[in-house]
């Protein structure tokens, strides 16, 4: 009986958070949560601490975008080596 209980607690619970199996792919701390076109913003607060767990600019770069270094020769903006990076815009890209 109360395995049965158990069981539809569990089931509801799946219904709520949007999963329908047990274990799906993304349910790992390895890899990103997948999405499955269900429960949109959980799935959004699940990839933000994915992504923030492994660095928090991971995070700022798909809000703002990534940014690119350019320098300016003759009006003309080229994309700057990596090599000629400060170590300020090593940390901001």
């Amino acid at each position: 009986m109360a395995s049965k209980l158990a069981l539809i607690v569990f089931q509801k619970i799946s219904k709520m958070v949007g999963q329908n199996q047990t274990f799906v792919q993304g349910a790992s701390i390895n890899r990103p949560p997948l999405f499955t076109g269900e429960n949109d913003p959980f799935w959004k607060v699940k990839m933000q601490i994915s992504f923030e767990s492994v660095d928090m600019g991971i995070w700022d770069a798909v809000i703002n975008g990534l940014l690119v270094l350019v320098n300016v020769v003759d009006d003309v903006q080229e994309p700057k080596p990596f090599l000629q990076w400060t170590a300020d815009e090593n940390r901001r890209a």
